[in-house]
């Protein structure tokens, strides 16, 4: 393993392991397929932190829409072995720099309401609560809806 996981846009190459760690959430998974065409989209941005080179421990899918200056990031996800060790914070800046250079108003997501980890990651990232969706997961679990607008000359810690 290199001394510091390099973060940067996912590549088709990139799909195994990107499938690999969706398997690892716990529901509403996207599929391969999904995956991929994700690789494709404009709207659609994917950044991994790779270790070593194949080494892919963690990944963040996002989509753009023409008609809303929000950015929404739909999946965070972090390998076990790789968890702690500051790359979803790595991810989450990343999001941020490019959504800022894009001049997008935020960054949006929903979380699980029972996901202390993350809320407390997107808590200390600046995101706030504006609104909850109850049964919003496959498993019934509520979704809370956080955001964090951007001012200008921003960047995330």
């Amino acid at each position: 393993m290199s001394a510091t996981p390099v973060c940067r846009m996912a590549t088709p190459d990139d799909l195994p392991a990107l499938v690999a760690l969706e398997a690892l959430f716990p529901g509403d998974r996207l599929s391969r397929r999904s995956l991929a065409a994700a690789l494709q989209r404009s709207t659609s941005h994917v950044w991994v932190v790779e270790a070593a080179p194949g080494e892919v421990l963690a990944n963040l899918v996002c989509f753009t829409r023409r008609d809303s200056p929000w950015w929404r990031i739909y999946s965070v996800v972090v390998h076990p072995s790789g968890r702690g060790k500051g790359h979803a914070r790595r991810l989450m800046a990343a999001v941020s720099d490019a959504a800022l250079r894009a001049g997008a108003a935020g960054l949006r997501l929903e979380v699980r309401e029972d996901n202390a980890a993350a809320r407390g990651l997107y808590a200390a990232l600046g995101f706030t609560v504006r609104g909850r969706r109850p049964g919003y997961y496959d498993d019934g679990a509520a979704a809370v809806q956080l955001q964090r607008p951007f001012v200008a000359h921003e960047r995330l810690a």
